[in-house]
């Protein structure tokens, strides 16, 4: 059965939100709650087809199971997933370019705060330092001011605008490009920061169940006393004097490899870099790879659902991407179609502009040779015409009659009906 326009448009206008969960929701009562919870983003189709009838095309869309499943989606609406090759690799390119960008951010930053870490590890034993200076330390640790990071605001600003986006770079001069793929900054900062703070708990909760002694030495009552590189620091240091069972790690997997992959984390949201929604993705699922090696079930399951709402959010706003540049491409071409169209009209309006002042200036030329021939060299008037009297020989009557015939006809022209009302004849004009 061919699905109508309005169950297409309602499907792509609601696919991030009946996701996972709310896919399954089946109850005309709790289908009403999430669009009256969500109406400012359905007020275009409450415009249109009314609540009553939303929920009602909403209730036939997941009665037939369409948010559940991708390949369901495809099946029913194929116009929404366009297969292009070319497509998908100039986004994968446009994707790569963001990622280096943001590698290259990265390794900077990470030099400049190996450095600063570098440089508190030779003074941990400085008996000059007081607590207060050490909280300090660790204030200015947690605030990401570290040797160097003034220097990284120049450099930061390579990544971000003014308004903390990246420009859209168009694909050719014709088509923009609405890829890579990035959340609102707002929203990825959230995301990061959460997930470090979820972190950072989760490593001070590891810490003090097996070495307590490191947490009691530092004075760290609380996950926040230590931010997140610090924690992986001490856990890399002293993972060799703990058992191995004290970890959980994939096969193939180091955990010095799951540790240093947080780092990212930590430097995306301190020097607020701007990401692919990909590669926020990413950074999440390297932090629930590090709650799973510390065996932090609850923090894992929570990072895990945090990362699935990502991808399937993300996916919801690439499809949106992709019927927008589609949409824009046929509209594009329709407009190339038009200019087409219209040049070739203007074209044929000039060609008949000069075709007819042609006729015209033939035409004047003509009468104008008449006249010559009229006054000049017809030879000399009979006796009686230079007395007053008139020659009205038939021939002269009708050589002067279709002189002036044609002249008319061309006044009345198409083209010239405009100066019709404008021509008056005194009584010399001859009558046609």
């Amino acid at each position: 059965m061919a699905r109508s326009v309005a169950e297409r448009r309602v499907y792509l206008a609601c696919r991030a939100i009946f996701t996972r969960q709310t896919a399954l929701v089946r109850k005309q009562k709790k289908i009403r709650e999430l669009v009256e919870q969500h109406r400012t983003s359905f007020n275009p189709l409450v415009a249109e087809l009314g609540v009553e009838g939303l929920v009602e095309v909403l209730k036939v869309l997941l009665e037939d199971r369409i948010f559940e499943s991708d390949l369901r989606a495809k099946e029913e609406f194929p116009e929404l997933f366009p297969a292009s090759r070319a497509r998908d690799i100039q986004r994968a390119e446009s994707e790569n370019h963001a990622v280096q960008s943001v590698a290259e951010a990265l390794e900077e930053i990470e030099s400049l705060h190996q450095n600063g870490d570098n440089l508190e590890e030779e003074n941990e034993g400085d008996l000059s330092q007081t607590p207060m200076t050490e909280t300090l330390n660790d204030m200015e640790s947690l605030n990401g001011d570290r040797p160097g990071d003034q220097d990284d605001d120049q450099h930061e600003k390579r990544y971000l605008g003014f308004d903390g986006t990246v420009p859209v770079q168009p694909v050719s001069d014709d088509l923009p490009s609405l890829y890579p793929s990035r959340i609102p900054y707002v929203a990825q900062h959230i995301i990061l920061t959460t997930t470090q703070h979820i972190l950072e708990e989760c490593c001070f909760d590891f810490v003090k169940r097996w070495q307590p002694s490191i947490v009691l030495n530092k004075g760290w009552d609380c996950a926040e006393a230590g931010e997140l590189t610090k924690w992986t620091r001490i856990i890399s240091k002293h993972s060799g004097k703990l058992p191995a069972h004290a970890f959980t790690l994939s096969e193939g997997s180091s955990l010095d490899f799951v540790l240093v992959s947080t780092n990212k984390l930590r430097h995306s949201a301190v020097h607020r870099l701007r990401l692919t929604a990909r590669g926020v993705s990413q950074l999440v699922e390297a932090a629930r790879n590090l709650a799973e090696a510390l065996q932090d079930s609850l923090r894992t399951s929570q990072l895990k659902e945090l990362q699935l709402d990502i991808d399937s959010k993300v996916k919801a706003m690439e499809l949106y991407k992709n019927v927008l540049e589609d949409e824009f491409a046929r509209q594009l071409e329709e407009l190339s179609q038009q200019r087409k169209d219209l040049d070739e009209k203007e074209e044929r309006l000039r060609a008949d502009l000069r075709a007819k002042d042609l006729e015209n200036t033939f035409l004047i030329g003509s009468l104008l040779e008449e006249s010559v021939k009229r006054i000049f060299h017809e030879g000399a008037k009979p006796h009686h015409v230079l007395k007053g009297g008139s020659e009205s020989t038939p021939a002269r009557k009708d050589a002067k009659s279709n002189g002036w015939k044609q002249y008319l006809k061309l006044l009345v022209s198409p083209a010239l009906t405009f100066l019709v009302p404008h021509v008056s004849f005194g009584a010399e004009s001859p009558a046609v």
